[in-house]
């Protein structure tokens, strides 16, 4: 019983707080901690900041501290605390205890607690400066969340044209996303309007602004798809039987620029120099002095 009237005493006040915070601004109840043991996790910095301030004061009403929610960066290979983090607060009164927390302890390491910047909302959206190579159409994508998966992103791109490949590279031991991606379309055309449609409005996933560029590298033969098994001999099999990759056999593909269909349609149906129709032709047997074949 006593329990249930402490709840009950304790919501109106949440929810008052819950609607407090809902007028301001999250980038104005955040603080920045740093110095941060790496084994942290998200449990002890709450731990944390339900702790006493530096006047000796315990975060009065706040179990929690009032923490909200935590930004804890983690290294996608062994999955540790990247020594620093952004606490959301519900309120800013619960930001100003938090702040009071300043140079205590977490562990056997003090933490600096500060007033976090402003995020700016097109952080990470780097565009590139130059045009698209005339033998291009696959778009190299940084800074995207570590919870997309290749189907996500295929939606997120498809809306600029058919889209023939995903390559989303993962760290070998924990077979997590590292925030980048390479996708392919059939087209070269639906690379450019990617770039131009983010350089009026940034492409947003998940509240990450992404980063474009354009990639004219062929695939690495290492590669790996989700499934763990050679991109190469899988889906890049595929991609070369229907002419959008060049045949993996010709080691001069990727010098003379050869790497896409689009490539071909720009020149009347060949790459640059005549490149696809060269890859294409079977290749002819040099006649030695002798009349013999090679």
């Amino acid at each position: 019983m006593a329990d249930a009237v402490k709840r009950a005493k304790k919501r109106p006040r949440d929810e008052a707080a819950a609607a407090a915070a809902a007028e301001v601004p999250e980038d104005e109840r955040t603080a920045y901690v740093e110095g941060m043991p790496y084994e942290s996790t998200e449990d002890e910095l709450r731990a944390f900041f339900a702790g006493e301030g530096a006047d000796g004061a315990a975060a009065e009403g706040a179990e929690d501290g009032g923490v909200e929610s935590i930004r804890m960066p983690r290294y996608q290979d062994t999955g540790r605390c990247m020594g620093y983090a952004h606490v959301v607060f519900r309120t800013k009164d619960d930001l100003e205890r938090g702040l009071g927390r300043d140079g205590a302890y977490l562990g056997s390491r003090f933490l600096a607690v500060s007033r976090a910047k402003a995020r700016r909302p097109d952080a990470g959206a780097k565009l590139p400066s130059r045009a698209r190579p005339s033998n291009c159409s696959t778009l190299f994508v940084r800074n995207l969340p570590y919870s997309a998966d290749e189907d996500a992103i295929r939606l997120a791109f498809m809306r600029f044209g058919k889209v023939a490949s995903i390559r989303l590279p993962r760290w070998g031991n924990t077979n997590n996303s590292k925030g980048i991606a390479y996708v392919q379309f059939l087209k070269g055309e639906s690379a450019s309007a990617a770039v131009a449609a983010a350089t009026t409005e940034p492409m947003v996933m998940e509240g990450r602004a992404l980063g474009l560029d354009y990639d004219t590298g062929a695939p690495k033969a290492s590669f790996k798809g989700a499934d763990g098994r050679a991109w190469a001999k899988t889906e890049g099999k595929d991609l070369r039987k229907k002419g959008v990759l060049a045949p993996a056999s010709r080691a001069g593909a990727k010098k003379s620029g050869w790497e896409s269909v689009d490539a071909a349609a720009a020149a009347g149906g060949a790459g640059r120099d005549g490149a696809a129709d060269e890859a294409r032709a079977p290749r002819r047997k040099r006649r030695s002095r002798k009349g013999g074949d090679e």
